[in-house]
Formats: C-alpha cells, structure tokens, sequence
C-alpha cells in the first residue's frame, strides 16, 4: 500500500458509511405503509416471523452495521491524523490534513492557502514523501 492509499482509506470507509446510510433511509421507507397481517386465527405459524418483523430485524441490523462503520471510520482518521501530525513541515501538514482529513478538492486546496494549482501539487508530493510509517 503507497501512502497515498493508505490517507485514503478514511475517504473510502466514510463514501460507505454515506451510502449505507442512504440505504438504510430506503429500507425504512418502504417499511411505511406495510402493517402486521391479522387475518391468521392462530393455528399456523410461520416459522420466519412475520414480513414486517423481518424487515424491521433488517433495519436493525442494518443500522448497527452502520454504527460499526462509523467506529472503523473514527479510528482510521485519528490514525492518519497521528501520522500526518508527525509530519513536521506545518505547510505539508495542511495539505495533507485538506486532503485526506477534510476531503477538499484541489482546487480548493490551492484557493485556501492562497496558493498556484501546481505549488499544491509540489508539495502534495513532498508532503507523501515525508510519511515513512503507516
């Protein structure tokens, strides 16, 4: 893994986290509407439970997958946060922190810091070469 993937990992974990909670927003949608069947008098039973039951257990489930995500998610930033911190040049570190910690584009990068698209490239690659462990 180069440096670059490895200050990456907290962006691909947190496009997870977005999508599975864009997918759980549509689970719980199309739990409106659905009720519990009474019509059954009782003598048989299903051994799954009923649709709706399922699908709420779904829900759950799925909202406490997110709730790991969001742990795994927390972890990985403060560990690259730790390892841009031992970066010691303080313009480096912001383009590091911009980058892989906040998300920002390139060109907002470069506008922030009052800087030229390519200066940011520069250093972006100076700044990846200053990360020896990880």
């Amino acid at each position: 893994m180069t440096q670059k993937e490895y200050l990456q990992q907290a962006y691909r974990i947190e496009r997870k986290v977005r999508l599975d909670k864009e997918m759980l927003e549509s689970m719980r949608a199309a739990l409106h509407g659905r009720s519990v069947n009474y019509e059954s008098d009782g003598s048989q039973r299903n051994p799954q439970g009923n649709s709706v039951e399922r699908a709420i257990l779904r829900v759950v489930e799925y909202e406490e997958r997110i709730n790991a995500e969001i742990e795994e998610l927390t972890q990985k930033r403060l560990e690259i946060e730790e390892v841009i911190e031992a970066v010691s040049d303080e313009t480096l570190r912001e383009i590091l922190k911009r980058r892989y910690l906040m998300y920002q584009k390139w060109d907002k990068i470069a506008e922030e810091m009052n800087r030229d698209l390519r200066w940011v490239y520069r250093l972006h690659s100076k700044a990846l070469s200053k990360i020896d462990h990880y």
